[in-house]
This record gives structure tokens, sequence and C-alpha cells, in this order.
């Protein structure tokens, strides 16, 4: 790689928490993935700076991050920024190509950008996650303030004047990818079309498989903390594992993630206790814990009502686990998992949910589901490494 550009940062314009634990998804193991190629990386984000900040995150003041004149002095060969398709940041974007530096864009995005181009789907997806959200009028407030894609030059056209600034934009799934084309040649945007491409999100090469026992054990993992459980939907995830634990007696059940413990002290964990089925609750498990309990589990389960790039379920399929995932017009990246390996619920309640529990389990009975060949396939695709060695391939070709 010595003829190859060696200095490639990434960005993210929100002020999160910068800790060890920001390298192990998104921006920061980005970076990591870039370094494992012989890359200078760091990645950068708004200050000021938090007192657990990791050394290797450069932090700077967010109006540097819109000036040309600063991205300049860093003397890159490229930029990955992680911006939501946002159009209050074009300016940032804007500022990276002034500077003359090869701009990519990676969208973490479902692919539902406009009712025009994604019809009811796009309606009915936005007015579940505003009235779940918020209660009363002020769900109907928000899915007002989301309606403004009704209407293009309010959302829509900004949105891919800011995309079309950059060398290479990135999707999380092919569902999302294709309806990003369809958005762009709807608006006329047909220059947008060569530079989306399919890039799923780096994932952590220590979540892979090493020929573990596997057990008849389904993981959720996720955010389990109230402000949540709209889009998380524990109601629904906690009714198909009591039907499904009922119905099956040699298996078990693992809820991890913040706010797990105290989503098992809810109502809708309390038949489940009741009944002494074999569930647990797990707050929040390191890496290296976390990728045991995966590569000795069969299957992980997604309730969420959306997901744009869902890291957990890239994580179980890089351990050996089979997706289980409910129905919904806004979870592509988990049914690309789920069809490639696994099931999806022929509905979205919790009965047609225990039923692809049950289906999947038959599956594993029956030899139908290799966790070798499922790590094997999904690591190349996603272990950091790889992520970052495309998002470098496409850089390189700006």
């Amino acid at each position: 790689m010595t003829d190859l550009p060696k200095k490639v940062f990434t960005c993210t314009p929100v002020r999160f928490g910068g800790n060890a634990r920001f390298f192990t998804r998104n921006v920061g193991l980005l970076s990591v993935g870039f370094q494992a190629l012989g890359i200078d990386s760091r990645p950068i984000m708004p200050g000021p700076p938090m007192e657990d900040d990791d050394p290797r995150l450069l932090r700077t003041d967010y109006v540097n991050l819109t000036r040309a004149s600063w991205w300049s002095s860093l003397q890159l060969d490229g930029v990955v920024l992680y911006g939501w398709a946002l159009p209050r940041y074009t300016p940032i974007a804007r500022a990276i190509k002034e500077a003359g530096l090869p701009l990519f864009l990676y969208l973490d995005a479902i692919g539902l950008w406009s009712p025009w181009t994604n019809g009811m789907n796009f309606v009915r997806n936005y007015w579940t996650y505003s009235t779940r959200s918020f209660p009363g009028p002020l769900g109907w407030l928000r899915f007002l303030v989301i309606a403004r894609s009704f209407f293009p030059p309010a959302l829509d056209l900004p949105r891919l004047r800011k995309l079309s600034l950059a060398d290479a934009v990135g999707l999380p799934s092919p569902w999302a990818l294709e309806s990003t084309r369809r958005y762009a040649r709807f608006f006329g945007f047909d220059s947008l079309l060569p530079k989306l491409h399919l890039t799923p999100p780096p994932i952590d090469p220590v979540m892979t498989y090493a020929g573990q026992p596997k057990q008849n054990r389904v993981v959720c993992v996720g955010r389990w903390h109230r402000p949540d459980w709209a889009q998380k939907n524990p109601a629904l995830l906690l009714e198909a594992l009591a039907l499904f634990l009922r119905q099956t007696p040699d298996a078990s059940a693992v809820i991890i993630g913040g706010g797990a413990q105290a989503l098992g002290q809810t109502r809708w964990a309390a038949p489940l206790l009741a009944a002494n089925l074999p569930i647990r609750f797990l707050d929040h498990l390191p890496h290296a814990q976390l990728v045991e309990l995966l590569a000795t589990s069969r299957i992980a389960v997604c309730s969420s009502t959306y997901e744009a790039a869902h890291l957990s379920s890239f994580e179980a399929l890089c351990c050996g686990c089979s997706i289980v995932t409910t129905t919904g017009p806004a979870l592509p990246s988990v049914y690309w998992g789920a069809q490639e390996n696994g099931t999806i619920a022929s509905g979205p309640g919790a009965r047609a949910l225990a039923l692809a529990l049950h289906q999947e389990t038959q599956a594993w009975d029956q030899g139908k589901r290799n966790p070798h060949v499922s790590s094997q396939i999904w690591s190349q695709k996603v272990h950091a490494p790889q992520a970052a060695a495309q998002a470098f391939k496409l850089l390189l070709n700006c």
C-alpha cells in the first residue's frame, strides 16, 4: 500500500462521549479499521473535551468543521463524514470539498426518505415513530415537523444537494441503497447515482466465531432505557419470548444492554418471572464478554420498530448466530441478515414473532444453520478492516 494515500480521518458533527467504547463502533471503529490497514487515521468530534476522552480522539471547536482552512491544515488524503444526510451539516461537507479533499459520506439510514418515493411506508413509519415517542399532541407536532418531506424544497432538495457534494456515499443495506437510488432519480439528481454504494457499518473484529458449542439460547442486544422503548419495542419482545419459552422447554433467553435490568422489573417482564421462565436481564457487557455470549447462542432477535444500520445484528452474524425479526417497513439491515441467515416473522404481533423463533429453532435442530459459514461470510463483509478497505477504495477512486 506504499503508493496509496496515507492519512484518512473520520468525523461526526455531534459531541458524543469519546472514551474507549467510542472506538468500538461507527466513526471511532472505522478509524481503527484504517489504522489496521496502515493508514494514519483519527476520528474528529466537536468539543469541548470530556474528562474520559480517549487520546486517539481529535476534538475541535464546531466552527472549525465549517472552515476549509482548518481542514486544509490537517493535510489529509480524505475524510469519512457521518452526517445522517442532514442538510444542517452541509457547511461541513462544503468546507471539506473547498479544502480539496475527497469526501465519503456514510449514511446510517433506513432509506425511507420521502413520501414522494416511499409512499405510505414513509407516512406509517414516521407516524408510528412520532406518536410512540411523544405522547398526545406532542407526537402529532413531531409528525408535522417530519412531514416537511411532503414539500421537497424544505428537506428533500437540500438533502440531495448535500449528498451531491460527496465523492462517494455509503448506505448500510441493499434496500437502503436501492431506495436512495430511486430517491435521487425521482428528484432529477441522476449525477448522484454513480456515487451511491453498499457499505455496511464497521464491526469490531473481536466479534467472531471460534467453534464454541451453540446453546439453544436467544439473545437480544439493545438500549432498554425508557426513552428507547418506542424504538426497541420491549413489550412485543417480552410477550413473544414468553410464548416461545413456554413452548420450547430447552430454550433460554438473555436481554442485554443499558437499562436491561430495569426492564426486567416492568409489568411486561412479570409473566416471565412469575412463570420462572429461563430469561436473564444483563446491563451493558464489554465486547470480550458479549462475544462469548453471542458465540455460544443460536439466535439474535430484533423486535424494533425501526433500525438503520443495526450493529447488534451484524455482530451476532459475525458470531455465528442467525437472525429473527419482526415485520415493518423500517428494518432493512435486519432483513438483509435474516433473509440470508434467519427468519422474518409473518406479521407484526407477538405470536408471529414467537412462531418465527420456533421456526428458526427447528432450522438449527435440523442442521440447516452453519455458524462457521455465517461468521466467515459476514466477517468478510463488515469487520472494521474490511469496512475501512472498502471506504478507502472509494476515496482512492475519487
